[in-house]
């Protein structure tokens, strides 16, 4: 038995029973092979696309960088939301939580500060006792600010975030 490197295309979170306490998640992946790509070891929080290649090679398709976009698919709103951050353990199971306040937002990510000292790639769920809402996001950057506090890029996991106001 020898481990696979794979490619997470998307995740979307499974709705738990009541007394289950991890959180599960449905996950698709593409296979990479026995070894990670060459640029992984020098920075493993970047994020690869699959590529496709010619024909006659074979294989269907390869890894490469993801290319940053010029602008992001949705505008960012200044909306300030008091929301809980919490992390899992290697279980699934909540370790870590803070309530903090989000400074961008748009229905697909979020900038939050934070004091927590979680990296970029980890997955938590964000929440909002106000607006009734909790869903998962993967931490795409963390910058430390002029103020010394740290912000996480967030981009939201399987559901948008509800922006609509009733």
């Amino acid at each position: 038995m020898y481990s696979v490197w794979s490619l997470v295309r998307h995740a979307s979170a499974i709705p738990r029973a009541r007394r289950q306490e991890a959180a599960l998640f449905r996950v698709g992946v593409g296979f990479v092979g026995k070894r990670p790509p060459h640029s992984y070891e020098a920075d493993p929080t970047l994020r690869y696309e699959p590529v496709p290649i010619r024909i006659g090679y074979n294989s269907m398709w390869k890894l490469g960088k993801r290319p940053l976009p010029n602008q992001r698919r949705e505008t960012r709103l200044i909306i300030p939301l008091e929301v809980l951050v919490e992390t899992f353990d290697e279980n699934g199971n909540p370790s870590l939580q803070e309530h903090t306040v989000t400074e961008t937002i748009s229905s697909l990510g979020t900038c939050i500060r934070t004091n927590l000292n979680i990296g970029v790639g980890r997955i938590l769920r964000i929440s909002s006792q106000s607006d009734h809402v909790s869903t998962f996001a993967a931490i795409r950057s963390r910058k430390v600010a002029p103020d010394g506090i740290a912000r996480l890029g967030l981009e939201f996991i399987g559901e948008r975030w509800p922006l609509q106001r009733d």
